[in-house]
């Protein structure tokens, strides 16, 4: 697992698969190294689903995120100063940093999740959940 403080370099892109999956694709940078040598290292991530949809509006290009990425690899790309390489990833959670703002967005999503997991838990539960004892003593 990969976690890093990022700041977005561009508005996020939102698509929708041939099989109707929706992904938010987020481009975003963080530095590395100090002075002289500091330089730039892009990141290009991937958070699939509705919870994508749901937080597009509020990923804009600046906005700083910590990201906690899985699959991660490394691409080549040809950019303005030539040949560089940035990593990707699929994001498995993330959290807003920086502004009020953000952190009343972040507060808003995470209720947003909550009442998703439970919605879906509910969904998956199995029928006649419902008929277990109330006495169980554990």
């Amino acid at each position: 697992m990969f976690s890093k403080l990022i700041r977005l370099g561009k508005d996020p892109e939102l698509a929708t698969t041939k099989t109707g999956k929706q992904v938010l694709r987020i481009i975003g940078a963080y530095d590395i190294g100090y002075g002289d040598s500091k330089r730039t290292q892009w990141i290009e991530c991937a958070l699939w689903g509705d919870r994508g949809a749901k937080v597009a509006q509020y990923m804009t290009k600046g906005t700083q995120i910590v990201v906690n990425l899985d699959d991660l690899e490394s691409d080549a790309y040809e950019g303005k100063n030539g040949i560089g390489s940035k990593l990707k990833g699929r994001v498995v959670s993330f959290e807003f940093a920086g502004s009020k703002d953000s952190e009343q967005v972040a507060q808003q999503t995470t209720q947003a999740y909550h009442k998703q997991g439970q919605q879906q838990a509910q969904q998956a539960a199995p029928a006649g959940s419902d008929d277990f004892d109330d006495d169980i003593p554990f």
